[in-house]
């Protein structure tokens, strides 16, 4: 089987229910989002695409972000973070990478965990 039916499969498989994605407006980020926004209208759920609002990432990757995932039909979402915060992080380590990733990746599956929300519930930032 191919790279790309296995890729197709297994965002099918999860299309199965709403899907909470990363996104950076990137290219990776965008062929996710757009073979998840296939797999998951053909189901009726929702694909959120999540971009991260970073003292550490430029703020025009955030209106790049919103255009593209307008385009690729999610539904487009800010969490607002500050790395810095970290002691960890601010100690500037050699897995300081890691550190805020794994930072990151901590606040999308807090996010992911109250989807069905209500947006004034206090939960986005």
């Amino acid at each position: 089987m191919k790279e790309r039916e296995r890729l197709e499969d297994r965002i099918d498989q999860l299309a199965q229910e709403d899907i909470c994605l990363a996104f950076s407006g990137g290219v990776d980020s965008s062929l996710l989002l757009k073979l998840a926004s296939r797999a998951a209208a053909g189901n009726g759920n929702k694909v959120y695409a999540v971009t991260f609002d970073s003292r550490l990432h430029p703020s025009c990757d955030l209106e790049i972000a919103k255009r593209v995932a307008g385009e690729l039909g999610g539904i487009h979402e800010i969490i607002t973070v500050d790395e810095l915060e970290q002691k960890e992080i601010r100690r500037n380590p050699v897995n300081r990478c890691y550190l805020c990733k794994r930072h990151l990746f901590m606040k999308l599956r807090e996010f992911a965990g109250g989807a069905g929300d209500p947006p004034d519930s206090g939960r986005h930032q």
